[in-house]
């Protein structure tokens, strides 16, 4: 079960408020494209339901509900890391995010690689059955979205395991799992699940497909940065930084704005 925080004083107004808008204005971004999408519902209903709380309910649900955007959004930061570790030492192409993803389509291939994502603590966390909570639960895009990225880049599987074991960026190697998964390499297919236009497959997902990634780091940063600010004045009673260390995440992410400018 997770440990929802709740302040330990009544936020101010202002922080209610701008709570509130946040959630609605992530809500607004994926769900006039996927609206019922079963990702989805619990989320959406979370939130309209808000309205029919009083006092203390009503701060427990928004609590609630903005503690899930923050886990969304930074169960998203090691994935962007460890791509962009794999960058740097030459096993992927960041060429590959410039198509957009249709997260609808199959693909063998990222359906392989996706099984050997999974088999890593961080990524094996996102399936509903090791997380049984509404709102956290089940949050399989930036999984995907890494497995997509490793097929179009023409990635030596092995070689991706190889340095993602080593660094242990998306945590330790279920060796249970692993020792099942399906471990042929990576065909040369051309179904590498690209969209005509740019959809948001998640609530909070902000992994860049569909642009370059420089272009997109701007908008990454201030949307986070958003968020994070209206957590924080959320529960800004309950600690020193209530939303965590970022900085790694925050380093990388500047550091591609600056490289735009």
């Amino acid at each position: 079960m997770v440990s929802i925080p709740y302040p330990d004083k009544q936020p101010s107004e202002h922080a209610v408020h701008a709570a509130v808008q946040t959630i609605a204005a992530e809500l607004d971004v994926v769900l006039p494209r996927n609206e019922g999408h079963p990702y989805e519902v619990g989320v959406d209903m979370a939130y309209h339901g808000l309205g029919r709380l009083k006092g203390r309910r009503h701060i427990e649900s928004l609590s609630d509900q903005l503690d899930a955007l923050r886990w969304r959004l930074r169960v998203q930061e090691p994935v962007f890391l460890a791509a962009l570790s794999l960058w740097d030492q030459g096993l992927l192409s960041l060429n590959g995010l410039e198509s957009p993803i249709d997260w609808e389509a199959e693909s063998d291939d990222v359906r392989i690689i996706t099984g050997y994502l999974d088999c890593f603590a961080l990524l094996g966390r996102l399936d509903p059955m090791d997380l049984q909570e509404a709102l956290r639960g089940y949050f399989p895009a930036p999984r995907t979205w890494l497995a997509v990225l490793i097929v179009r880049s023409r990635a030596d599987p092995a070689a991706v395991m190889e340095s993602l074991i080593r660094s242990g960026k998306l945590g330790v190697l279920d060796e249970k799992k692993w020792g099942r998964v399906d471990k042929r390499f990576v065909s040369d297919s051309e179904a590498m699940m690209i969209a005509t236009e740019r959809v948001q497959p998640q609530y909070g997902f902000w992994l860049p497909h569909g642009e370059e990634i420089m272009s997109a780091a701007p908008q990454i940063l201030e949307r986070y940065q958003a968020i994070r600010s209206a957590y924080n004045q959320f529960f800004e009673n309950d600690a020193v930084d209530a939303w965590g260390d970022a900085e790694p995440f925050l380093a990388a992410i500047k550091s591609l704005v600056e490289i735009r400018k």
